[in-house]
């Protein structure tokens, strides 16, 4: 069963145009639709009437270059630049402005067109579906109340939420960051706990004297690191502990007058 594709081709060159359609009409996976557009505007402006799947974007249009045109629209689809010179300048511009691939027209075939194509929808649907599942994974860290952090084994922070941030006292993104970069966690057991990779807990004062209670769980690529506050409950059992001394303190001084009491008797 063929699937239904929308291809939107912003070229000014009617000629390229018509083999790109060409060349692409004979894919027998796709039920295929085309729209054209000359200059960027015009190609802009059809984008936003019928977001396309695929954009062919020829780099030197009349009114701005394809990476201009990227920069400025910022399609939601898979986008090949066609170029008629192979510059590898331009070939990495329009990768970071959002393309997922380069093709030199006069190299230009129906089986690398359509490879092309291919290799950009999967690249795009793939590249959507990690940015989905990042932003969830993003909003269920947030919903935590127990800080949370994804560590590497060489200490580099992956990710992390906003109550473990509150908690380690940081204001900054420790992301893409080595953890020791609050470098008061260096003469805590932490860091040899992480490095070691393995399953366990460990007990961490920060500057601000909150007593932070730490475990550690191994994954496949990353540690995750649960933190609560522990001063609450060290304060409880402190108190306890100070209850406990004076009662027996009681106790003690009531056994002695006891004592002294029968001898006197």
């Amino acid at each position: 069963m063929t699937r239904p594709l929308h291809v939107l081709v912003v070229d000014d060159s009617p000629e390229d145009a018509a083999t790109y359609e060409r060349y692409l009409r004979g894919w027998p996976e796709w039920a295929l639709s085309f729209t054209l557009a000359s200059l960027g505007e015009e190609g802009a402006r059809q984008l936003r009437a019928t977001p396309p799947d695929l954009i062919l974007l020829d780099y030197q249009l009349p009114d701005m270059t394809g990476v201009e045109f990227l920069l400025e629209v910022r399609p939601e689809c898979a986008v090949i630049i066609l170029t008629g010179v192979g510059d590898e300048e331009i070939a990495v511009q329009a990768m970071r402005a959002g393309a997922q691939d380069y093709l030199v027209k006069g190299r230009l075939s129906a089986d690398s067109l359509r490879r092309a194509a291919q290799t950009a929808l999967n690249t795009f649907a793939l590249s959507r579906a990690l940015t989905r599942a990042q932003a969830q994974q993003t909003e269920l860290l947030g919903s935590i109340t127990d800080g949370v952090l994804q560590v590497r084994d060489d200490l580099t922070v992956l990710n992390l939420n906003p109550a473990a941030q509150h908690l380690l006292g940081t204001h900054g993104d420790l992301r893409g960051e080595s953890l020791l970069t609050l470098s008061w966690l260096a003469g805590t057991p932490l860091p040899g706990l992480l490095r070691g990779g393995q399953h366990g807990h460990a007990e961490v004062l920060t500057p601000q004297g909150t007593s932070l209670h730490a475990r550690v769980y191994p994954g496949e690529q990353s540690l995750t690191v649960y933190l609560y506050d522990d001063s609450a409950r060290r304060e409880v059992q402190a108190r306890e502990r100070a209850h406990t001394r004076q009662l027996n303190a009681l106790y003690g001084a009531a056994a002695t007058l006891n004592a002294a009491r029968t001898r006197e008797d």
